[in-house]
């Protein structure tokens, strides 16, 4: 890792991609959590958002409208190849949830996905292979499948899965959180984003309440590591709610968002209290 002095450092060039999705969402390098308690749909999430990134959609299609003219809240810099590693559901369901949103899609968008989506899953359950834990992780079977597909953006879901340590210990977490590091660091990857399970959820009613990042199952230092947060809970029916927590942006005001019934895809509703007047789309707040 190189040292500058001051003079050094106002002279060096920014990268040209800060954000591989806008709005702060997935900074470049960025270590991204998707937290929510069990059936919340972070599944379908993080589906939806694999399947945009790699066709270089807006992300939900979330969006601020002012003056008549339509921002896009979380925009995609340019299509982006997609690595999930899948220890949940296998590939099977899978492709199951996966066809109808890659139906919904324009044929030019259905190439890219063809071309840029890629998914590691055993047919049910987990590969034991996949292990965040071991020693060298570098040189494991992960470590073999991301060499394999050199991806820009590596999914894994869900965390708990890919390590047999204790989710309470700082140590312990410290070690996957290092490995996951140097994965990052030998394979340039762009951005890694997670998916973990939220402690025993608030509830009002049938309605599933907001939650914030420290409330992700195990050790702080899972807060403590992370670049963006979103926290998922599920409201009625088929709507959820995402709140945000962005380390390397201004506050985003949370998100209503839908499972629509015939594509499956996880689809932009509102913003909730008026976010676009509360802080969600000031003119000028979108990040390209």
């Amino acid at each position: 890792m190189p040292t500058y002095n001051y003079r050094q450092l106002t002279k060096l060039a920014a990268p040209p991609e800060r954000f591989l999705v806008g709005g702060g969402l997935v900074p470049l390098g960025g270590l991204v959590f998707v937290g929510g308690p069990p059936k919340s749909y972070k599944s379908f999430l993080l589906l939806t958002m694999s399947l945009q990134m790699s066709c270089g959609i807006p992300i939900f299609n979330a969006h601020t409208k002012h003056a008549g003219t339509t921002t896009f809240r979380f925009p995609v810099v340019r299509p982006l190849k997609v690595l999930m590693l899948e220890q949940e559901l296998g590939w099977i369901d899978d492709r199951e949830r996966l066809d109808p949103m890659f139906a919904s899609l324009s044929p030019e968008q259905r190439q890219l996905v063809s071309e840029n989506l890629h998914i590691h899953a055993e047919p049910y359950g987990i590969d034991p292979l996949m292990r965040l834990d071991n020693e060298e992780v570098d040189r494991h079977p992960m470590a073999e499948v991301v060499a394999s597909i050199m991806p820009d953006v590596l999914i894994l879901d869900p965390l708990s899965m890919f390590h047999r340590q204790d989710e309470n210990s700082a140590q312990d977490m410290g070690i996957v959180l290092r490995n996951l590091a140097v994965l990052r660091k030998r394979f340039n990857l762009r951005a890694v984003i997670l998916s973990h399970h939220t402690s025993k959820p608030k509830h009002d009613g049938s309605i599933v309440m907001s939650d914030s990042p420290d409330m992700l199952r195990g050790s702080s230092v899972l807060f403590a590591s992370g670049d963006s947060y979103m926290m998922v809970s599920r409201q009625k029916g088929d709507r959820i709610r995402i709140d945000f927590t962005l380390r390397r942006h201004r506050p985003i005001t949370s998100m209503i968002g839908a499972v629509n019934e015939m594509s499956g895809m996880v689809e932009f509703q509102e913003w909730v209290m008026g976010g676009d007047r509360a802080g969600a789309g000031r003119k000028g707040d979108a990040v390209q």
